[in-house]
């Protein structure tokens, strides 16, 4: 497996801490506070635009 870009890696992290924080918490996830978690954390990545966001999404998605 190849390293992710910043980017990626940023979106990967929310989303993995809003699952495991709300695994713990109340036993089960709800894939939509992951996405929401994940959403916030592209935003804030500097000059994003939608091919930006689409070349994340396809990183993701080579890293299962």
């Amino acid at each position: 497996m190849t390293d992710l870009s910043p980017a990626a890696q940023a979106v990967l992290d929310a989303y993995h801490e809003e699952a495991i924080d709300y695994i713990e918490s109340w036993g089960s996830f709800s894939h939509k506070r992951g996405i929401a978690a994940a959403l916030r954390a592209a935003a804030l990545v500097p000059n994003i635009d939608r091919l930006r966001l689409l070349a994340i999404a396809d990183e993701l998605e080579g890293h299962g």
